[in-house]
């Protein structure tokens, strides 16, 4: 009887043993998942090429992401900037960095009573950078004629600062004594451009690929290809057209020929 109530107590204490064990490994894995755990806290971003990275992180809960400068500019986006629980990946990007300094933002990512905050540095501009020869021109000059820099033949970094931040341009002609312009070479660099006035001038052509805010274009009575269309580089194409686009007109007679806009997905 000894042996059996001896054999009994040993399982009995084994048994407790395991569940013991089991429990601390369930209480370990819940905290580990009720953590908040970032890949990596610092990126640093180009100022003109490579200006985007992917912050990655696991969140046990809904979590937000924000913003601070250490400066006023706005110039990070943080997309998402919320979510729930789970692998997470956002993309920091940042606007061209035209300055002759870097410049940095904080992204605090918040979960629950847990925040960690991310650190975005960008490069600062080359003091050597030529930023006039990214402009058409006759396209630089018409920019120093509106007074939107001060010499087309040099555009400086301070010229530049000041067109990502344009919201509306009108360089157009006019029916009755058209415009000389050929090219918008440079119109990529107006970032925060929102209305477009081009019409009557010398375009064959239109690139608003990069002018991703843009809500109006006047681009009518260019000779586009001469033939049937004024084909429109843009970040959709004509069965995509965005609903908060408007565009004045959007075909007309030139030369005695029929022009109509070709929206052309950039590829």
């Amino acid at each position: 009887m000894k042996t059996w109530k001896s054999f009994y107590l040993l399982a009995l204490a084994a048994t407790l043993a395991f569940t013991g064990c089991k429990k601390d490994d369930e209480d370990e894995g819940a905290s580990q998942t009720g953590k908040l755990t970032v890949g990596q806290t610092e990126y640093t971003l180009g100022a003109a090429e490579d200006r985007t990275a992917a912050a990655t992180f696991t969140a046990p809960a809904d979590w937000t992401l924000t913003v601070t400068y250490e400066d006023a500019a706005d110039w990070l986006t943080v997309t998402p900037a919320s979510g729930t629980a789970g692998e997470q990946s956002v993309e920091l990007s940042a606007t061209r960095n035209y300055r002759t300094s870097d410049r940095t933002a904080y992204v605090d990512l918040a979960c629950g009573d847990q925040q960690v905050r991310l650190t975005v540095s960008q490069a600062a501009a080359s003091g050597e950078t030529d930023f006039t020869v990214l402009f058409d021109p006759g396209f630089a000059q018409k920019l120093q004629e509106l007074g939107h820099i001060s010499d087309a033949e040099n555009i400086t970094s301070a010229d530049m600062e000041k067109i990502a931040a344009i919201t509306e341009l009108d360089v157009s002609g006019t029916y009755e004594n058209r415009g000389t312009l050929t090219s918008l070479q440079g119109i990529e660099y107006f970032e925060s451009l929102t209305e477009l006035y081009c019409l009557s001038n010398q375009l064959t052509s239109l690139d608003v690929s990069a002018n991703t805010a843009l809500t109006f274009l006047e681009c009518e009575d260019n000779p586009g290809d001469g033939v049937s269309t004024f084909p429109v580089t843009a970040w959709f194409d004509n069965d995509t057209k965005p609903d908060n686009l408007e565009i004045y007109q959007e075909q007309w007679t030139y030369g005695g020929k029929t022009i109509t806009i070709e929206f052309q997905k950039a590829e």
